[in-house]
């Protein structure tokens, strides 16, 4: 699984979404991808999503005990994890998410 925290008022997670489009699709039946947004209204989330046609799983980062961004301790954005099939987090990326698609290309490969 990757986790993708991003938000649209983010210049570099916005650039780096045309790449996690591309491996949710290059690798549709072994990687399920979730995007996580912080600070922007669902509305704005759903136009965003729509018109780019980012049809992975999103949900907002909500406040006290849904706040996913402190839960996971989201320090920068983006922010992506990647999880194995058991739950535990292989890694995180902070700000920038390259690493994560060369990481990805190894195991799913």
């Amino acid at each position: 699984m990757l986790i993708d925290f991003w938000g649209i008022w983010c210049g570099p997670c916005v650039a780096e979404m045309p790449k996690v489009k591309e491996y949710s699709k290059k690798y549709a039946d072994k990687l399920t991808v979730l995007g996580i947004n912080s600070g922007d209204t669902k509305e704005r989330i759903k136009d965003f999503i729509q018109k780019n046609n980012y049809t992975w799983q999103q949900v907002m980062s909500g406040k006290d005990s849904d706040d996913l961004v402190l839960k996971f301790n989201v320090v920068g954005f983006p922010t992506k994890f990647i999880i194995d099939p058991e739950g535990k987090i292989l890694h995180r990326y902070i700000e920038s998410g390259e690493k994560a698609f060369i990481d990805l290309d190894n195991l799913l490969k």
